[in-house]
């Protein structure tokens, strides 16, 4: 479900895109040769990624990791529509070869932590944090994510009010599952946060109307914008933001396609946070 959740990050990213190694005793014998393949003159990002797939599948685990490798660092270049699908199915897909053969795991961890660096170097911030806990939620890591933020916030609170608002679909869960209550209510923004929450669900919405996604995912947005959007209330409310708290549950009435939800509602205003979903 998590999973499920990440996937839809990346719809919206896509949507918005206008701007040390151990051998696996469990693994195809061919995980232990070297990766053969170089990117071609001119590359395809997506025939790229679809080759990585079909390499896991073979058990070619070297081919595969160096095809997720450039696809993360380079795929940008050659094709800016793929943000979304770089932060959420290749991930996925990175992770899943991870299962089957280590160095993946390891390499991707080691990109993971060179990102953070990055961030700590004042290096292209906004981007290598994106790409920090977009990994940290890929590997379900909130604990690293939450302490990192901690870190910035309380020796960079420059850049964390820089990252906050264009990572929080991955950060704020990470933040509030570790209990950082008080460093979510200094940067959130309420107006900012409950556009991205209402953009995520219809997002989704369109994506069932249109047939593009099962029926099931009807059921997945609603839950998640009723946990999203009364996470945020509660937040607001017991970090004495209670006039910005009324003022979503205000925006809320005066939308006609939304779910009800209004137990809920009174007790994020009474300040119970909802357990993280999904």
């Amino acid at each position: 479900m998590r999973y499920t959740f990440i996937f839809l990050i990346g719809i919206v990213l896509i949507i918005g895109c206008s701007k040390h190694s151990q051998s696996s005793g469990s693994s195809n014998q061919n995980s232990s040769l070297v990766s053969n393949w170089t990117p071609p003159e001119n590359p395809n990002p997506q025939k790229i990624y679809n080759e990585a797939q079909a390499d896991t599948d073979a058990g070619q685990y070297p081919n595969a990791l160096t095809k997720y490798v450039w696809f993360f660092q380079s795929a940008l270049k050659y094709d800016p529509a793929q943000r979304g699908v770089r932060v959420s199915f290749v991930l996925m897909s990175w992770a899943k070869l991870g299962e089957s053969y280590p160095p993946a795991l390891d390499k991707l961890k080691a990109v993971r932590d060179e990102a953070e660096q990055n961030v700590r170097q004042g290096k292209d911030v906004v981007n290598a944090f994106q790409d920090f806990v977009a990994i940290n939620a890929t590997l379900k890591d909130d604990d690293n994510t939450s302490d990192f933020f901690a870190w910035l916030d309380a020796n960079k609170p420059d850049v964390a009010k820089a990252v906050f608002d264009r990572t929080q679909n991955w950060l704020l869960p990470a933040l509030v599952k570790t209990k950082k209550y008080a460093v979510c209510g200094k940067y959130i923004n309420p107006d900012a946060s409950f556009k991205q929450i209402l953009k995520l669900y219809r997002t989704m919405m369109e994506q069932v109307n249109q047939g593009r996604v099962g029926s099931e995912i009807k059921d997945f947005a609603n839950q998640n914008f009723i946990n999203k959007t009364t996470t945020l209330i509660a937040l607001l409310s017991i970090t004495d933001r209670k006039a910005d708290a009324q003022q979503i549950v205000d925006k809320i009435s005066e939308e006609s396609d939304l779910p009800e939800f209004k137990d809920q509602i009174q007790k994020a205003l009474n300040g119970q946070v909802p357990t993280q979903f999904p």
